[in-house]
Formats: C-alpha cells, structure tokens, sequence
C-alpha cells in the first residue's frame, strides 16, 4: 500500500511539475513573441556585481498603449515644444525615422574612445545596441526597433 501511494505522489508531483512548467513556457512565449527582448547588462568590476534583466517588448508595448489610453493628460497638455506645435505633427518624422532605422544596414552611430572609456551606439541586426566600458564597469543595452516604433506611435496618438 505504501509503494502505490508513494507512486500516486510521485506521478501528481510530476504532473503538477508539467503543467506549471508548460505555462510558464507558453506565458514566456506569448511575451517574447510579440517583438522579441530588450536587455540590459551590467558588470560592475570592484564590487563583483552582475546584473542581466532581459524585458519582453510585449510588455512595454502594453505598458505604452495602456499609458496613452488611460492618461488623464494627454502627451501634448505634458510636452510644451511650441504654443503652436502639435505632437501629432510629429508623427510622420517618427514613422520615417523607424523605417530608416529598420531599413538601414548595420552601422555604428557614436563611438567615442578616451583612454580606457569606451562608449558605442549602434544598429546591429534589428536592434539599437548602447555599450559603456571603462575599468571598473560595463554596460549594454539593447533595444528591438520594430516593438519600439510601435510604442513610441502609440504614446504619439
């Protein structure tokens, strides 16, 4: 009797164990899915510190449209560029912007090198990529374009 509990238990555990990591895979799938990963990388040399934090752009696309949907302002009431500049002017130069970004080659935009300083942003794949080096730290970011177009237009509406 105790061997076919201890069967039951082992077999509910697994299943259980199943049934949770198969969310967890289609929950991480729908999230990435909707326009890759941004990460942020931080190495801070002195004091040992590793830091990685991978971002669904899923996530921050929801965050955008909820963020123009709800606000109780709108983006022009919080942005004075010009008494008779409307935001929603804009919006073509975005749009044109994004589409020469995702259009262009791999390109480095800014490089600056001082001495043991290292700084680079640049185009690499479909991706704006930041990286800082200096001696005691390093840093890189790295951003899908396409999911930020999407979120940068729907803050402009």
């Amino acid at each position: 009797m105790k061997t076919r509990t201890r069967r039951i238990l082992i077999v509910s555990a697994a299943a259980v164990t199943f049934l949770v990591l198969g969310w967890a895979t289609i929950i991480g799938l729908l999230l990435t899915a909707g326009g890759g990963v941004a990460t942020v990388s931080l190495h801070e040399r002195s004091e040992g510190i590793r830091f990685y934090l991978p971002v669904p752009m899923a996530v921050v696309s929801a965050t955008a449209a909820t963020a123009g949907f709800l606000s109780p302002l709108h983006a022009d009431d919080l942005i004075e560029i010009d008494g008779d500049l409307d935001l929603d002017e804009w919006e073509p130069f975005v749009d044109a912007l994004f589409e020469g970004l995702e259009d262009c080659p791999d390109v480095t935009f800014v490089e600056v090198v001082d001495h043991h300083d290292h700084v680079r942003v640049a185009k690499d794949g479909g991706k704006i990529r930041v990286d800082v080096r200096d001696p005691d730290f390093s840093l890189s970011v790295a951003v899908p374009i396409r999911p930020i177009r999407r979120a940068v237009s729907s803050l402009l509406r």
